[in-house]
């Protein structure tokens, strides 16, 4: 049996919480505690409605799509706070956060643009950093197939009202194929400080990472690329209570991020970019509880964009918000939350309004409903970018949509849950890269109306001996115009998964995880993994075998992924 300390930095039990600003209704995000993981990609692989556009394996570079948005569709948060690249969302999973470091991932899915403003489209993953309970060292190494290493560090401490995290990691690899290795590393210091009535935190992240990108983005045209970014993230805040009623908190972040690509290792002169974007701003936001059912949130923001580029320019983009948001209880059974977000940015003034409730029909029954409008403002590459092969346009307008979904969850004395979804996006204005043939020119254009369809469910179970998850999605979407397609509704039509769990044999807990998508451009394909975990005393030991049936297969068309790989590891809390 695990011990305590052991429990509290590897559980993953399922919790079911919501997403608001307040938390305190409607709608629910779905909650994953990285274990093995080297990545925060690969911890999200499996979920339903999720689809993980990997070019590049562990993190090297991958794009992620949910409910069939495109990529730059989804908002990217640490602790709350933006931290989306205003050059293109190829760089949005550039997190300088150890996994050490992650307490759990939050997953919302569909529109929040009221909530968030801009880039909450599709949905929204919030990246929760841990906070030091105690004083511990954690160390973590791994080593698996084509010479990949992974080295962890970590130390906490908490005395007094002061709290320390610190986390390191670092990840090397030769590659799965010619000029796919990589080496990353990152760091993260989280300092809270609490007082009577309040706290006060400071957050110091950088990540530093160069891969090899063998056609990444040329696809088919065989160029041996090669990609380095690197990302500094500061935040700072403060959160205190007036009364017991009212909450008042203020918190400042800074974003820069560097990219440099090279198109061809053999022609280094052919063609390079440099790009340096910034991301920072100040935000306001207080609460106020009318009862523990009732309260209102209320705040505003100031937020600046910039890049300076060779190949994009020098640009600059402000934007301003007013949000607020109202939750509480019309009766025992039924709970609404509304919220409404008035932003102004380079394209004018808009209002995102959303409305959500929940009733519950019967103690193991709940039904939720949700609408809202949302928004995306082009990205800097999507308005400037211009190498002979693609094109910007600056005239983008942004994209807009308008969002429902409807779901109900069963539950019943936590051994058995289920839920189903039913999801509907009328999007407007949508930005795609626009060719004539798949090989030919490319351009950025906003190819008008398009609507997205979707239904999923989920499955947990506690059998005797197992624990069963399971998901399965299913998307239908219809375009305007007819076009050959660089990245949008390139979105999985089917997709389902399964793991398995137990039984425990000689302290040994087996996982088995199977994985199909069926996908636009690509073949369809399915994958087996299998891990081996033994966990005792502070100590997890794991064997973990990916893709057992050496399935061939593309996330994006023309990038083969990795065969059957195998990797180890072992982590410690002392």
């Amino acid at each position: 049996m695990p011990g305590a300390a052991e429990e509290e930095l590897y559980t993953v039990a399922p919790v079911i919480v919501t997403g608001t600003r307040s938390g305190a209704a409607i709608r629910e995000l779905e909650q994953v505690y990285p274990k093995t993981e080297i990545a925060v990609p690969e911890a999200l692989k499996e979920l339903p409605g999720l689809d993980l556009q990997t070019r590049g394996p562990l993190g090297a570079q991958a794009d992620i799509s949910i409910r069939g948005s495109t990529y730059q569709q989804i908002l990217i948060l640490i602790d709350g706070t933006r931290v989306n690249d205003p050059q293109t969302a190829h760089h949005n999973m550039d997190l300088p956060v150890p996994v050490l470091a992650i307490e759990k991932i939050e997953v919302l899915k569909g529109q929040a643009s009221s909530i968030y403003g801009s880039d909450a489209f599709g949905g929204v993953i919030n990246i929760i950093t841990r906070k030091a309970q105690k004083e511990n060292i954690l160390l973590g190494f791994g080593y698996g197939s084509f010479n990949t290493q992974n080295y962890e560090l970590g130390y906490e401490k908490a005395w007094g009202g002061l709290s320390e995290q610190l986390s390191f990691q670092r990840t090397v690899s030769d590659g799965y194929r010619y000029d796919t290795g990589f080496s990353n590393y990152s760091f993260l210091n989280n300092t809270v400080y609490k007082y009577a009535g309040g706290q006060t935190f400071i957050k110091l992240g950088y990540m530093d990472k160069t891969f090899g990108a063998y056609d990444f983005y040329t696809p088919g045209l065989n160029f041996p690329s090669k990609e380095s970014t690197r990302t500094c993230f500061i935040e700072t805040g403060s959160k205190n209570e007036l009364n017991t009623q009212m909450t008042l908190g203020l918190n400042a972040h800074y974003r820069r991020h560097d990219d440099n690509f090279m198109l061809d290792l053999t022609r280094p002169s052919l063609f390079v970019n440099e790009h340096i974007s910034y991301n920072y701003g100040l935000e306001a936001q207080g609460t106020y509880k009318f009862d523990k059912n009732n309260l209102l949130i209320f705040g505003g923001s100031l937020e600046q964009e910039e890049i300076y580029s060779s190949s994009l320019g020098i640009h600059h983009r402000p934007r301003q918000a007013l949000f607020t948001e109202l939750s509480g209880e019309v009766s025992k059974e039924i709970k609404i939350d509304t919220g409404l977000r008035f932003e102004n940015s380079a394209w004018g003034p808009v209002l995102a309004p959303a409305l959500a409730f929940r009733y519950v029909l019967c103690r193991e029954l709940i039904l939720a409903a949700s609408a809202g409008y949302s928004f995306r403002s082009p990205s800097f590459t999507e308005l400037y970018y211009s190498d002979g092969v693609s094109f910007g346009d600056p005239a983008l307008k942004p994209e807009t949509a308008i969002s429902y979904d409807l779901g109900i969850n069963y539950f019943c004395c936590n051994e058995l849950s289920a839920k189903l979804s039913l999801y509907a996006r009328d999007e407007t204005n949508l930005i795609d890269w626009v060719g004539a043939t798949p090989a030919g020119k490319w351009y950025a254009q906003n190819i008008g109306k398009a609507s997205v369809y979707g239904i999923e469910g989920g499955l947990k179970a506690n059998l005797v001996f197992v624990e069963l998850t399971a998901g399965a999605s299913f998307i239908y979407a219809k375009k305007e115009l007819d076009y050959y397609s660089k990245y949008a509704l390139l979105y999985p039509a089917a997709q389902a998964s399964c793991s398995f769990k137990g039984p425990e044999l000689l302290e040994i807990t087996p996982e088995l995880e199977i994985l199909y998508k069926r996908k636009a451009g690509v073949n369809d394909y399915t994958l087996l993994n299998l891990k081996l975990l033994r966990e005792a005393g502070g100590v997890t030991i794991y064997i973990e075998g990916q893709n057992l049936l050496n399935a061939a297969y593309e996330e994006i068309k023309g990038i083969p992924q990795p065969g059957l790989t195998f990797s180890s590891g072992i982590k410690l809390r002392l």
